[in-house]
């Protein structure tokens, strides 16, 4: 089924691989941007714009969604959502962990152009470490964007480790609220915002955790029957046993984890059902244009590995993503590949914001490409596996064909079509395919096969605050 543009008129223009052209909009210059009037229509138009709503998923993976397959009802609410959405079926996350996979998002740009990525420095003793940089000042963000045109602007997010003040995604948000907490406990903050929104359209981004290290495993009612195990160990326990990259783990203990997990999942679309029903309860929903995603997925003992950043395979990389236009009534399935890099120029799109920046549209193609570099310094430093992430890896696809290049050399080739586990590795088999791929990955200028060698002057270090909330989510 081709997907048809539900966002805004437009040509389905293809972004050819080293360009990432955009079309571009009725603003002249970049710089103009501060001298919009509060509620100027970016193109003339004379009638109130959509308000637009994004919300993550944070850490959700695509197959343990009910609406892609998954045997559990994870996602009733999600479900439902469906029914008035466009839900793309192959939707690739551009970064295994939130900070540039929120960049990307805010920014329409891959994480080789923003650079919000792991750099390696040595500490004041000496050791290598990674330290990751927070999104520059000089990034263009949808939220800023939005707001010079007029929108009110506010962001509510539970992610305290790669959310927080210090990584300057707030830019543009006239609101921006981070406390970590469960999904149902930002219903009435969001619904109170939203309360006092009626002069102008709005543009509300929402971030929910409770499918993130620690799992909200709180029962919810009408998700699954089975009971959940509320020892928060057993994904210690399930690192301490696959993360050395030996052997996998006891097979219960992989189960009890998926429980957990699965229930965290089904606690977040609790949460995102109750805001969609404010939305409907207040009248702003019809008139909404609604994005639901995920920034990335999670290891749950696949490739030896448990959680997230620390690798490039499917279960980290595809995310659920749909899309509700304005007025739309009617659910389908998109079946081409789309980055979430797109998201940033759709947004645009469905707000008919004027703007110079150049960002493809889910309307157009963009390449499919993600990256990370190291892992987060926790497991960089471990003594047992930290070897496993001294390298840079890419993965690039010419779907369903996806080639991960590894700067230690050990690179892969995998049809994510007819290996979704990615358990067989083509890439000595099919020479001429793998060359082909990365030529394609090569033209558009990645990151380097090589990893930088790492600053001899330490960066200012994280305050203890930041600490103790990277120490909450899993990351020191």
């Amino acid at each position: 089924m081709k997907c048809r543009s539900l966002l805004r008129s437009t040509d389905n223009d293809t972004i050819a691989p080293g360009t990432m052209n955009r079309r571009a909009f009725c603003l002249s210059s970049v710089g103009a941007l501060g001298t919009l009037l509060a509620g100027a229509s970016g193109c003339g138009n004379t009638t109130r714009r959509p308000n637009i709503v994004l919300i993550v998923l944070d850490t959700v993976r695509a197959d343990h969604v009910s609406h892609w397959g998954y045997h559990r009802r994870t996602t009733p609410n999600l479900d439902k959502f469906s029914l008035d959405a466009t839900a793309y079926r192959r939707a690739y996350s551009t970064s295994p962990w939130t900070l540039p996979a929120h960049a990307t998002l805010f920014t329409g740009l891959y994480s080789f152009q923003h650079g919000v990525e792991a750099i390696l420095e040595r500490d004041a003793e000496g050791k290598e470490m990674v330290r990751e940089p927070p999104l520059p000042d000089s990034a263009i963000t949808v939220a800023e964007i939005l707001k010079a045109e007029g929108y009110a602007t506010a962001a509510f997010t539970a992610n305290t480790a790669y959310m927080s003040a210090w990584t300057n995604l707030g830019q543009g948000f006239d609101v921006y609220d981070v406390q970590r907490r469960p999904g149902v406990e930002m219903t009435e903050p969001i619904s109170s915002w939203l309360r006092t929104q009626h002069a102008k359209p709005f543009f509300l981004f929402v971030n929910y955790i409770d499918a993130h290290f620690q799992y909200n495993t709180k029962p919810c009612p009408g998700a699954f029957d089975e009971p959940v195990s509320q020892d928060k160990s057993l994904i210690i326990k399930l690192a301490d046993a696959v993360m050395p990259g030996i052997q996998s783990a006891d097979a219960q203990l992989v189960k009890e984890v998926t429980a957990q997990y699965d229930l965290g999942i089904a606690n977040a679309d609790l949460a995102m059902g109750q805001v969609l029903d404010y939305l409907k309860q207040s009248g702003l929903y019809d008139d909404s244009v609604v994005f639901v995603t995920s920034d990335h997925g999670e290891f749950l003992g696949e490739h030896l590995y448990v959680q997230h950043s620390k690798d490039l395979y499917e279960e980290v990389l595809r995310v659920p993503l749909l899309v509700k236009a304005a007025g739309q009534s009617q659910g389908t399935w998109c079946e081409r590949p789309v980055s979430l890099v797109q998201l940033f120029g759709a947004v645009l799109d469905a707000a008919q914001a004027g703007q110079t920046l150049t960002a493809p549209s889910l309307d157009a193609t963009a390449p499919l490409l993600a990256e990370i570099h190291y892992t987060r310094n926790y497991d960089f430093v471990n003594p047992i596996w930290g070897h496993r992430f001294r390298r840079l890896r890419t993965a690039y696809y010419e779907y369903p064909w996806k080639l991960i290049r590894s700067s230690d050399g050990h690179h892969e080739l995998y049809n994510v079509e007819e290996d979704p586990k990615e358990a067989t590795n083509r890439f000595g088999e099919i020479p001429d395919l793998a060359s082909q791929l990365a030529k394609g990955l090569a033209s558009l200028n990645p990151l380097s096969d090589a990893p930088p060698a790492p600053a001899a002057t330490p960066s200012p270090g994280l305050s203890e605050q930041d600490k103790e909330a990277l120490k909450a989510n899993g990351y020191l």
